[in-house]
C-alpha cells in the first residue's frame, strides 16, 4: 500500500508559517514577561523600603524629627537619613552626594527629570538603588532594577514621600498632594495625574506620580508605554 507523505515544498511552507507566527508572537510574550518582572521588582522594592522605614523608626523613634521645621535645607540631615535607612539593608553601600551620570528620564521619554537626588543614596546589594531628596519634604526614589536601565520614571524608577508618622506615601496618591518637591518647575499638586503620570504630558516631572497607580492599578505594568 502506497503511503502519502509531505512534499518538501509543503514542509517548507509549514515551517515558514510557523516562523511568521513566532516572529509575531515572541516579542509580545517577551514584553509581557519583562513587564511582569518589573511589577515583581517594584512590589519587592516597595515592601523592602517600607520594612526599612519601620525598623529605622523603631530604633530612632521618629525619622521626621531629624528635620527642624517644615523646610528641610541641610544636606547633612539628609545624609543622616540615608545612613540610617542604609543600615537596614544587609551588605548595602551607603554613599554621600549625587550618583555620577545618573540621568533619569521622564515617563514618556520627553525629557530628563531635573530632580537632583543629591542627598545621599543606597546601593542595596545590586537589587535596587535608593536616592534621597530632602528639600522641603523627604522624597525617597527607588530604581527597582539597580540602575540597569532604562532608568525611567514610572517604568523602573518610582518616587515616595516620607509622610507624618514616617508613613511611606506613594507619590501620585491623593495624600501626596499635601507635600512639596522644592525643585524649580515642579508641580504644586503631585497628585495631578495629567501632569505627573501621563502618556501625553510634556512636563519634565512626568512620571514622579506613577508610584500610586503602579500600586493600585492591576493593569499598570501591562500598559507601560
Amino acid at each position: 500500500m502506497k503511503r502519502e507523505a509531505f512534499t518538501l515544498a509543503e514542509v517548507l511552507i509549514t515551517l515558514g508559517i510557523v516562523g511568521i507566527v513566532a516572529a509575531m508572537t515572541l516579542p509580545v510574550l517577551i514584553q509581557k514577561k519583562h513587564n511582569k518582572e518589573l511589577e515583581t521588582q517594584f512590589k519587592k522594592a516597595y515592601s523592602s523600603i517600607q520594612q526599612a522605614v519601620v525598623r529605622a523608626n523603631y530604633e530612632y523613634e521618629d525619622l521626621n524629627s531629624l528635620y527642624s521645621g517644615n523646610y528641610i535645607s541641610s544636606q547633612e540631615e539628609g545624609k543622616h537619613l540615608h545612613e540610617i535607612l542604609g543600615k537596614q539593608f544587609a551588605t548595602a553601600q551607603i554613599i554621600d552626594g549625587r550618583p555620577n551620570n545618573k540621568d533619569i528620564k521622564t515617563y514618556n521619554n520627553f525629557a530628563s527629570n531635573p530632580c537632583t537626588f543629591d542627598d545621599g543614596y543606597i546601593l542595596a546589594a545590586g537589587l535596587m538603588d535608593i536616592y534621597f531628596e530632602t528639600v522641603c519634604d523627604i522624597f525617597i526614589t527607588v530604581d527597582i532594577n539597580g540602575g540597569k536601565g532604562p532608568s525611567k520614571l514610572g517604568y523602573d524608577v518610582f518616587m515616595f514621600v516620607l509622610g507624618k508618622g514616617d508613613k511611606l506615601i506613594p507619590v501620585g496618591s491623593p495624600e501626596s498632594a499635601k507635600y512639596r518637591m522644592c525643585v524649580s518647575g515642579s508641580p504644586s499638586d503631585l497628585s495631578d495625574m495629567d501632569i505627573t503620570c501621563s502618556k501625553t504630558s510634556t512636563s519634565n516631572f512626568n512620571g514622579v506620580g506613577c508610584a500610586y497607580p503602579a500600586l493600585t492599578d492591576s493593569n499598570y505594568f501591562k500598559n507601560l508605554p
